[in-house]
């Protein structure tokens, strides 16, 4: 082939360089106030948060906002122990708890201090 006939085709006879990428490679890094943050709502594990998170404030509040759910799930094991036939309310503060804490979740992805519906008010109650 002449040159010209590459120019036609497209074809280049040069040698392929090697180019060296100039992104770094990505590293992985943790956001413990978002690992906590999650950690808060999820019943029991809220201790974890309690205990190694408090000193964030974006973490101490969601810390209280999980605690409130807490007491939402301690009624409601006591109000089945009391009587059983108060099964059904039990079911329906075990789906409210269920809810809130999906909506405290969603809230911390969100990176948003915003306080749960019906018993987010109650968080202020917490001192620590």
């Amino acid at each position: 082939m002449n040159p010209e006939e590459n120019k036609t085709t497209g074809q280049n006879n040069a040698p392929q360089q090697n180019v060296p990428q100039s992104t770094p490679p990505v590293k992985a890094t943790v956001n413990h106030g978002l690992i906590f943050g999650i950690l808060s709502y999820l019943g029991l594990l809220v201790i974890i948060s309690f205990i190694f998170g408090k000193a964030d404030p974006f973490v101490k509040f969601h810390v209280k906002q999980g605690l409130t759910i807490v007491c939402l799930d301690v009624i409601g094991w006591i109000l089945n122990l009391v009587d059983w036939h108060l099964w059904p309310v039990v079911s329906v503060l075990n789906l409210a708890a269920l809810i809130l804490s999906i909506v405290g979740i969603v809230n911390v992805f969100k990176r948003r201090e915003k306080e749960l519906p019906w018993i987010g008010q109650f968080a202020k109650h917490f001192t620590f």
